[in-house]
């Protein structure tokens, strides 16, 4: 098939197998600094050239200004017929790479569950997947994951005994494009991210989907790629107020359940008091400017020299300068120019359980989270943290507690404030680590999660669609 691709960002980069069957003939842009350029061996040409093309589709390559560029090539006459969206791509692919039925079925006569998440990363909303299955799995449930793409996180899944699958198609498909989908009682979608899959699910007999996103993953979704998914059947729940008001922006009106993840109790003792002979901080995640890297910098930077010799900051993640934007590469070399500092790279869930047990404080400065992992593990270890006292979705969990560790959202200059504080309150430190592990035993642990993850499977979910903490 000869194809045109309007657009040469992100999306065509993260979906550019799609089309290795086909033809590409041109590639269209409304960025004339691409105009004269070549991509994977095609002309790049601006949007007007499309009238001396030869095609059968053209397909936009953007989800956030489908409707605009839609509109564009309406305008220069092309037919609406022939115009295709990113979430149409699975149909270059039908008979490539699919899973097949003998992978996917599941032989046992036990009520069986499919979990799709979105990779099997250590990370945040994969790791709560992870935790899910293995709740059902010692249940008694048949649970499979499916994933589009492979991750060291299979390894956890196979010690509890539970069945992996990729599909690394999964993101051209919808969930009825899935062999024996029909042969699962139950299908959890994982994230926000898969949308896509829930615009045809007639094969499906219950749907669970499970949001767990900050406000800047719904930025590329259009209007027509919102309403194109069909809620007929489908049970929402997000794991925090912040996730279920960002899912509301974009699906206003919908009934939104709370389900909170769990995760198991790794801590080795009670708090153990300090390991160190300076106060060890410690930041998780990656350098971006959701996660208030800038901030993060800019408060260690703004510092009073007083304490240059009482404290280090240990900064867990990917800090590789490879691969990286600039502006996130710029981040990691000034950090790299703070004595204190040590990049510690990405560590493995084991060494993330001895890492927990040697910090002081853990820092959390992201500008949005609706419920990061890494907050509820260190108060599982009883490690106090600091973090803005909105956009995060352990504070409405605190009830006016920890106050003194809570800086103002996105606020250098408090954040500096609180991490002096701290150091000058290392009793009060001690007493918000014990504040932070009564949360955890509260809302967190795996038995309470148990007790949600089953009161959503037998239908009588009425208390965790009312247990929102509204503010």
């Amino acid at each position: 098939m000869d194809i045109v691709v309007f657009g040469t960002g992100r999306l065509y980069s993260r979906y550019r197998n799609a089309f290795e069957r086909h033809s590409i003939v041109a590639f269209l842009d409304n960025d004339v600094h691409k105009h004269g350029q070549y991509l994977d061996g095609k002309p790049v040409m601006a949007a007007e050239a499309v009238s001396s093309l030869k095609y059968q589709r053209i397909y936009i390559m953007s989800n956030k200004y489908f409707d605009v560029l839609f509109e564009q090539l309406h305008t220069l006459g092309v037919p609406e017929k022939v115009i295709f969206s990113v979430s149409d791509l699975w149909e270059l692919r039908l008979d490539a790479n699919e899973v097949s039925s003998s992978s996917l079925a599941p032989e046992s006569a036990k009520r069986k569950i499919l979990v799709v998440s979105n990779g099997f990363s250590f990370t945040g909303a994969p790791i709560a997947a992870f935790y899910a299955a293995a709740v059902f799995s010692a249940c008694g449930y048949d649970v499979t994951a499916l994933s589009d793409a492979a991750g060291p996180l299979q390894q956890e899944y196979v010690g509890a005994g539970i069945k992996t699958l990729v599909d690394v198609d999964l993101g051209l498909k919808q969930l009825d494009d899935i062999q024996d989908v029909d042969v699962y009682d139950v299908v959890i979608v994982n994230t926000m991210t898969f949308y896509y899959l829930l615009r045809r699910h007639g094969r499906c007999h219950r749907i669970i989907w499970w949001i767990h996103e900050a406000q800047e993953f719904y930025a590329d979704i259009s209007r027509t790629m919102a309403i194109s998914v069909d809620f007929t059947g489908v049970e929402v729940y997000a794991v925090s107020n912040i996730a279920r008001k960002n899912f509301l922006m974009v699906w206003p009106g919908k009934n939104i359940g709370c389900l909170r993840y769990g995760i198991p109790d790794k801590s080795k003792s009670k708090s153990k008091g300090r390991q160190h002979d300076k106060i060890i901080f410690a930041v998780v995640g990656t350098i971006s400017e959701r996660k208030g890297s800038d901030l993060l910098l800019d408060a260690f930077r703004g510092m009073s020299s007083d304490f240059d010799e009482l404290y280090e900051l240990w900064l867990v993640g990917n800090t590789d300068k490879k691969n990286v934007s600039p502006w996130e590469r710029k981040i990691i070399e000034e950090f790299m120019r703070i004595p204190q500092v040590s990049l510690l790279g990405i560590l493995g869930r084991e060494e993330m359980t001895s890492f927990y047990e040697e910090i002081d404080v853990l820092i959390c400065s992201s500008r949005e989270d609706p419920l990061p992992i890494v907050i509820t593990e260190s108060m599982m270890h009883y490690k106090p943290v600091i973090m803005p006292a909105s956009g995060i979705g352990q504070v409405e969990l605190l009830d006016n507690q920890q106050g003194d560790l809570l800086f103002e959202s996105d606020s250098a200059k408090d954040l500096t404030k609180k991490i002096e504080w701290s150091m000058s309150h290392l009793k009060a430190l001690t007493d918000n680590g014990k504040v932070g592990r009564k949360i955890y035993e509260k809302y967190f642990t795996m038995e309470v999660f148990k007790q949600q993850l089953m009161s959503v499977m037998e239908g009588s979910s009425a208390t965790s669609r009312n247990s929102f903490k509204l503010k």
